[in-house]
């Protein structure tokens, strides 16, 4: 700029007023704010692709997914370790860790439960296709047996499913709302206010 400034012939002069000064506060502020999202939207952001592939039923998406949210939370929480801490406050730091534990916790305990569902709906989809083939005078009772106790087990996978879902639904919902709710306080605590 200072190169452009000469070659027009125009004069700068530099003073620090008390509007730069809350501007480069705030800079510094949103810089810190912008780290710590950064940190948090990886994440996020593969979770929104581990739940699509859970709307999908592609489990294959789901695994891969949930592998990648999981490294992602990790690395996530390692560089937690590592970012400065604006003036004392950790509010953000806190609250992006709740959220990468969170995903954590998602990944390795309760992912796994929805896989088995989408195994179990799998299998009983193709017994149900093969009873489903057969002329019911030509269904042996054996047959009849399995299926109405798979009928059994995905009924009761489906309920548990739901529940799962349910819960973790409210606890993502729970997680952002807190996340959302720390960044604005930041802002709020950290900008010069006028």
């Amino acid at each position: 700029m200072n190169e452009y400034a000469s070659r027009n012939n125009i004069k700068l002069i530099e003073t620090e007023n008390d509007l730069s000064k809350k501007m480069k506060i705030s800079n510094d502020v949103f810089k810190h704010r912008n780290e710590v999202y950064l940190v948090f939207f990886k994440s996020n952001i593969q979770e929104s692709f581990l739940l699509n592939g859970l709307s999908s039923g592609d489990i294959s998406a789901i695994q891969q997914n949930a592998n990648a949210l999981q490294n992602f939370a990790k690395e996530g929480l390692q560089a937690l370790d590592t970012l400065a801490i604006y003036k004392e406050d950790a509010s953000l730091v806190k609250a992006t860790k709740k959220a990468l534990e969170f995903y954590l916790q998602e990944t390795q305990n309760e992912i796994p439960k929805m896989i088995e569902f989408f195994l179990l709906n799998e299998k009983f989809n193709a017994i149900k296709e093969a009873i489903d083939k057969k002329k019911p005078k030509d269904r042996t009772q054996k047959e009849i047996d399995q299926y109405n106790n798979m009928v059994n087990q995905i009924n009761k996978a489906i309920n548990d499913f739901n529940s799962l879902n349910d819960q973790l639904n409210k606890k993502r919902t729970k997680i952002i709302n807190q996340w959302n709710e720390a960044s604005a306080k930041f802002l709020s605590r950290h900008i010069p206010k006028d």
